[in-house]
């Protein structure tokens, strides 16, 4: 119900304001409330994340480097599971208000966009779910591109890939600015505005045609990368 409620509240109040950082992030907290509050009856991959988090010395062979040293800290502070869990979907949701908001002053359209769309995957993959945070986070300096600004991006998108490899992908992203800006420069402000909303749709097309096909591609992509 409070899932339904906040949609709805998003799609309805962005047609009278655009201007909605204040309902996005409010709707994207309970995103990140949803997602950390998920039972391990709901979450297929919960038990297993749970195990390997009771069992720090075993992480190293599941998980990221960022990831496990996370995990590891909260675990020797006597945080459960469920609490570490709980934080870290809250902390990713932030992290990802910041970037869109960084693209865009009409967050709840895109939070209750997501909502309905890849919210289903990332709320499973926590992983994921940081990694597509700080991505989101990092790309929305190169709104401005200079030397600084690019480091700030790849320090970001580096960072995603201690949470999940997948990130590595993301450095094209940074390659192709490059490479506009040196090419096209003239052309700055029209594709940097397409880079997010382009970005968006093939996450979509993505999350139609099927997740698993894409995420194969992927695996093996990044395994060639690491």
């Amino acid at each position: 119900m409070l899932f339904v409620f906040s949609e709805l509240f998003q799609l309805i109040y962005q047609y009278f304001k655009r201007n909605s950082r204040i309902v996005g992030l409010a709707g994207m907290m309970v995103l990140g409330y949803l997602s950390g509050a998920v039972s391990l009856f709901h979450n297929s991959d919960y038990q297993t994340y749970e195990q390997i988090y009771e069992n720090p010395m075993t992480q190293g062979n599941y998980f990221e480097h960022g990831y496990n040293i996370v995990s590891q800290y909260f675990y020797y502070h006597n945080w459960t599971y469920a609490n570490f869990r709980m934080f870290i979907c809250c902390v990713s949701f932030v992290i990802l208000f910041l970037g869109v908001s960084r693209f865009t002053k009409n967050v709840a359209l895109f939070s209750a966009t997501y909502g309905v769309t890849i919210f289903f995957i990332d709320a499973t993959q926590i992983r994921n779910l940081m990694m597509i945070a700080l991505v989101t986070l990092g790309l929305s300096f190169l709104k401005k591109f200079n030397f600084k600004n690019l480091l700030i991006a790849g320090f970001l998108v580096w960072l995603s890939t201690e949470f999940q490899s997948l990130g590595y992908i993301y450095f094209l992203t940074l390659i192709l600015v490059v490479v506009f800006e040196t090419i096209f420069k003239s052309t700055q402000r029209t594709y940097i505005e397409f880079f997010f909303p382009l970005s968006l749709l093939a996450i979509l097309i993505f999350f139609i045609a099927g997740i698993s096909k894409l995420n194969s591609v992927l695996v093996k992509l990044a395994g060639v990368i690491r």
